[in-house]
């Protein structure tokens, strides 16, 4: 569990920094590669990207016409 928490709190900051520096479309299954997953579950999560939602990071659809993200994918001032 511990460790979880920490992948999962490595990624978030990973994504921030990512956002940060202007890459928006961060897709889940890269950022999973990067951490060591195995590729075939990575291919799982490619039709899905990150977004920051105030101190929460999700997961939201890739290409989703409704999805209100898209022009504005981090709802955070944690970095900003």
């Amino acid at each position: 569990m511990k460790q979880q928490l920490a992948v999962q709190q490595a990624m978030t900051d990973l994504v921030e920094v990512l956002f940060h520096h202007g890459f928006t479309d961060i897709r889940v299954g890269n950022v999973m590669r990067l951490f060591g997953t195995s590729e075939d579950h990575c291919k799982e999560f490619m039709d899905q990207r990150f977004v920051i939602n105030g101190e929460t990071l999700d997961m939201v659809p890739v290409g989703k016409t409704d999805d209100p993200f898209t022009k504005h994918p981090v709802i955070s001032n944690k970095i900003h």
